[in-house]
């Protein structure tokens, strides 16, 4: 019988863009959930937002609801997730084992 390593290895992602620290907390190769890492003493994310590849292979933030936009865009505007979506054009996301 095999004893279990007493630690386990955690790699996670993050990327500075639009004077914030983003975490990137779920990924594949078309799709980029990320979460802000200053989080003024909340427990939980203060803000997050969805990237996906669209049909045109360019990046674009995603929302269920055409007619509103994401907290993100009113709280660090538009200009900020432009910053972001170029960066990822530029980059690309973490490699992935898919």
């Amino acid at each position: 019988m095999s004893k279990k390593p007493p630690y386990k290895k955690f790699v996670s992602y993050n990327f500075d863009c639009g004077g914030e620290n983003w975490d990137i907390t779920d990924w594949s190769s078309e799709y980029v959930l990320i979460e802000e890492t200053r989080k003024n003493g909340q427990e939980d994310c203060h803000l997050q937002a969805e990237f996906e590849v669209d049909k045109f292979g360019k990046w674009t933030l995603m929302y269920d609801d055409q007619k509103w936009e994401p907290y993100i865009v009113s709280y660090l505007g538009r200009s900020v997730v432009n910053d972001i979506i170029n960066y990822l054009t530029e980059h690309g996301p973490p490699p992935t084992t898919e």
